[in-house]
């Protein structure tokens, strides 16, 4: 039985029956052409659901130089460089007017909108003296709420109904030298609660997410492990590890790296082409088991495995022993999108998606060189360059559990880099200097 998708075309209404027969060859035994008003409808001999409306272009507005782009309600917050000023503004999608704008002392690299407290954050990251800055505006009118030398690290678990501020970990002081750890509520500044870090230490966010405590991580370079509750900043578990350092006693060599991986911090040591894995519990840092192979890469959370890489195979790990519980041939790395599906990757000479089982590592559905768009808690986008025109993009909806995908729209001249997707929302500048949002079926 026939089913009906509809493909949109952005600006470009001649693309014609024969490119889209190149580009949906063997996706169906049969189909017909027809356009209608800048949309493809394509019969197609598939059993897959029929995808929501296509992409409709709500927005467009005009940016310059480096552009950083954030959604918030009705609205995209942008920072913009040019060679004579640094701004943040606001704007309206649906009408596309600029609602304020606020001249910050420092480049806007990223932004990060909290609506629980109403503020846009606007931060800067250089590795050198005085070169980062954490700038707090409102997010309503722009008007700057409060400023810090530093960095924020995001944390996003659920407050506490009576929180009305969203809670934030910042990184005080210069990179390279003494600095303080402060949770602080983030439309105040005000400290929750602040810890000194000696010169040279780590700091990880736990994935609350996956093990189901918030916590944070430090790591010295004598190589202490301190796990540390969100909330209080109260001590939770200690280890000594190996050194972080080059020269350190415990890690002559330096190749020593430590990662929160779901539920557990893992310690990667290499000695040439050999790497050791060792994984400790959060919070208490317990060991719990330590394998060797030639791995690369750092392990992945996987949902119910760790997905380690070999050169030219994938294979699922039991987080809680380490036992192999299945290998994939000629994959390379793979990432939770669903309960239990996989986006399965590999790179070199032929590049190649798929949607794998995270149970079996099977291979449900070969994916070719579609490629997502962004991280997968963040939108179901998968993107593919026009063969038949470079110009253009397509996109489609994946959904992982039907390990089914659908396309929807076919964009031109839309730069990947710049794209945010946002639940059915669509941010991207564009080569002709300006920045367009879509509504798309998410």
């Amino acid at each position: 039985m026939a089913t009906t998708v509809l493909i949109d075309l952005g600006d470009d209404w001649s693309v014609g029956e024969e490119t889209v027969r190149r580009r949906y060859r063997g996706r169906g035994s049969r189909f017909t052409v027809a356009g209608v008003l800048g949309v493809l409808v394509l019969l197609l001999s598939v059993s897959a659901a029929v995808p929501g409306p296509v992409f409709v272009r709500l927005a467009t507005i005009p940016v310059h130089g480096q552009v950083t782009i954030e959604p918030g309600p009705d609205a995209a917050f942008v920072g913009q460089q040019t060679l004579g000023s640094q701004e943040v503004s606001r704007y309206s999608i649906s009408t596309g007017r600029r609602l304020w704008r606020t001249t910050v002392s420092d480049p806007p690299e990223n932004l990060r909108y909290v609506a629980a407290a109403g503020v846009l954050a606007v931060s800067t990251f250089e590795p050198v003296p005085s070169g980062s800055r954490l700038t707090v505006l409102d997010g309503a009118t722009g008007r700057p709420l409060w400023s810090t030398p530093g960095y924020p690290l995001w944390s996003w678990p659920p407050d506490l109904p009576a929180e009305r501020d969203q809670l934030a970990v910042i990184l005080v002081g210069d990179p390279a030298g003494d600095r303080d750890l402060r949770m602080v509520r983030i439309r105040t500044g005000q400290a929750v609660w602040s810890r000194p870090l000696a010169a040279g230490s780590e700091v990880q966010l736990a994935d609350w997410a996956r093990s189901g405590r918030p916590d944070v991580l430090v790591i010295g370079p004598d190589g202490m492990a301190t796990v540390l509750a969100r909330g209080s900043g109260a001590l939770l578990g200690t280890k000594q590890l190996a050194s972080l350092a080059p020269d350190g006693p415990a890690d002559p060599t330096g190749q020593t790296s430590m990662n929160v991986v779901g539920g557990s911090l893992i310690v990667q040591r290499r000695d040439g082409s050999s790497t050791l894995l060792t994984d400790y519990a959060l919070p208490g840092l317990a060991e719990r088991w330590h394998r060797s192979g030639e791995y690369f890469g750092f392990p992945d959370d996987c949902g119910q495995v760790l997905c380690i890489a070999e050169l030219n195979r994938l294979s699922g790990v039991d987080p809680g022993t380490g036992r192999v519980r299945w290998t994939a041939p000629e994959w390379q790395g793979a990432s939770l999108i669903g309960a239990n599906q996989l986006l399965g990757y590999r790179v070199g000479d032929i590049q190649r998606s798929g949607v794998l089982d995270a149970g079996t590592g099977r291979l449900l559905r070969d994916l070719g060189d579609w490629s997502p768009l962004a991280a997968f808690g963040t939108s179901r986008l998968m993107t593919e360059p026009d063969s038949s025109d470079y110009r253009y993009t397509w996109f489609a909806r994946l959904d992982p559990d039907k390990a089914a995908i659908y396309p929807v729209a076919r964009l031109a001249e839309v730069g990947l880099q710049g794209c945010q997707p946002d639940n059915d929302l669509l941010f991207c500048t564009t080569l002709e200097s300006d920045l367009a949002v879509w509504r798309y079926p998410a």
